[in-house]
């Protein structure tokens, strides 16, 4: 399993600690895997036994599993770009973001969807916006208020009119655009329900955010310099959700009749 699947995994039991130790990491793992615990200690100013016991919360016997379980993430991912079957790619990206959607538990979205005034959708970038867009329109057809917003000067100016009896869907590819740190910090104090929509992995937006549902996205390789990527697995999250709000306002509906 990725790194960053086991942060997502056991990110309840980790401290505030645990979590810069771990931003750092994923920020040099280029060069984590060739340095002792000893280095590591000194260079992140966390103690040896701290980064143990975090080393055991992942589900490691100690840091040299670590270590190791590091240098194989680095290999598969030069295999991946060296030898890929794209197909195989598409089958495990569906596979394990539906999987981890079904596992979910979606009552706190679909309660915060029910009970919001506005829906507001935002994306942060071109294929995002795309995806928020036509779920913001199936939204309206199940009757509910929503706005789109274009970007992010349009996101500061209607951040004023946003209130908590509002939500907010927010799909990102990395979950760490910069510009938009003060913002989510400013719902949060409002207290505005956040749904994020992420790549999985420790990021800025997923932390802050209500609600975080996660896509896996397996790139395609470079063509002329230029990475090479598929929405599909994003756009499925946005349609798993209209789904699970379908068939939720539906059986609503139907204890109203009841009473």
């Amino acid at each position: 399993m990725e790194l960053t699947e086991l942060i997502n995994k056991n990110f309840k039991l980790l401290s505030e600690l645990d979590k810069d130790f771990l931003a750092y990491v994923l920020e040099n793992q280029e060069k984590i895997d060739q340095l002792t615990i000893d280095e590591l200690s000194r260079q992140t100013y966390i103690s040896k036994s701290t980064i143990i016991r975090l080393m055991k919360k992942l589900g490691f016997s100690g840091y040299s599993e670590f270590k190791f379980s590091l240098k194989r993430s680095k290999a598969n991912k030069k295999l991946i770009k060296e030898d890929v079957d794209l197909m195989k790619c598409q089958s495990a990206d569906l596979s394990k973001t539906f999987s981890q959607l079904v596992e979910y538990d979606m009552t706190g979205i679909m309660e915060a969807l029910a009970k919001s005034q506005i829906v507001y959708c935002y994306g942060t970038g071109f294929s995002q916006r795309k995806s928020v867009e036509e779920f913001s329109k199936q939204l309206i057809g199940c009757g509910k208020k929503v706005i789109v917003i274009p970007n992010q000067t349009e996101l500061e100016m209607t951040l004023s009119m946003i209130t908590a009896q509002d939500c907010i869907f927010i799909s990102s590819l990395s979950g760490e655009t910069k510009v938009l740190k003060d913002t989510i910090i400013e719902l949060n104090i409002k207290k505005v329900p956040i749904i994020s929509v992420t790549r999985p992995g420790y990021n800025f937006l997923s932390q802050h955010a209500n609600y975080s549902l996660f896509y896996y996205m397996t790139g395609l390789g470079s063509r002329d310099g230029i990475e090479m990527v598929s929405f599909l697995t994003m756009h499925m999250v946005f349609d798993y959700v209209l789904r699970s709000y379908m068939t939720y306002d539906h059986n609503l509906e139907g204890l109203d009749d009841t009473v």
